[in-house]
């Protein structure tokens, strides 16, 4: 419309105008191609009128977010189930299980005796270095035909014994071995795992009494 309005000035043109159409249709021209190419940049201006202006040495690739909204995990404390539970005594040992008629290692790591802090029974925890599962976990049970100790023939630093063990999803009987480095931890474990055999022959001996 607007166009249109520049194109038909024949009306408004005086009659005694000293301006010919020649003239005119010129400077129509003109004007049309100036505002077009006026139009045109400022179509093809990639900031825009509403966006931000930015420097000649504007890098959109340097561009880095960094703000407070990213998100943080709380650290939450790992539960290894002995929190209820006081370290009697620890050595350093390798155990290994009676299965399909041979001896095979479960692994090497820190075998614990563990007093719990509530009922004071004490077990027997190990747990396999680097990955932490658990290849022996049973209490030392004052029971007939459980919980006591026999030496191996074939290697004199170790003990063997039958337990009822809970280390896998579902608790089975097991025979147990476990050797160590020195006689002197082999000397000290019986002492330990004795010394619980009782305790916990205590412990059930008194639950009549206060029944």
């Amino acid at each position: 419309m607007y166009y249109r309005n520049l194109i038909n000035t024949d009306s408004q043109i005086p009659k005694d105008s000293i301006v010919q159409k020649s003239q005119l249709k010129d400077i129509t021209h003109q004007y049309k191609f100036k505002y077009l190419n006026n139009f045109l940049i400022q179509s093809m201006d990639p900031h825009g009128d509403d966006d931000e202006q930015v420097g000649e040495d504007y890098n959109p690739e340097q561009e880095v977010f960094v703000g407070e909204g990213q998100a943080t995990l709380p650290q939450l404390p790992v539960q290894t189930g002995e929190e209820n539970d006081e370290e009697v005594a620890k050595f350093r040992a390798k155990i290994y299980r009676f299965a399909d008629a041979q001896w095979k290692e479960r692994g090497v790591g820190d075998m614990k005796f563990l007093k719990n802090k509530q009922t004071n029974k004490i077990r027997l925890l190990m747990r396999q270095d680097k990955t932490g599962k658990l290849i022996a976990n049973h209490f030392i049970t004052a029971q007939e035909g459980f919980c006591k100790l026999s030496q191996l023939k074939t290697a004199d630093k170790s003990w063997i014994w039958t337990c009822y063990d809970a280390s896998d999803e579902q608790p089975k009987v097991w025979q147990l071995c476990v050797r160590f480095i020195s006689p002197e931890e082999v000397e000290r474990f019986k002492t330990e795992f004795e010394k619980a055999y009782e305790s916990n022959k205590a412990l059930q001996e008194e639950v009549p009494k206060n029944e």
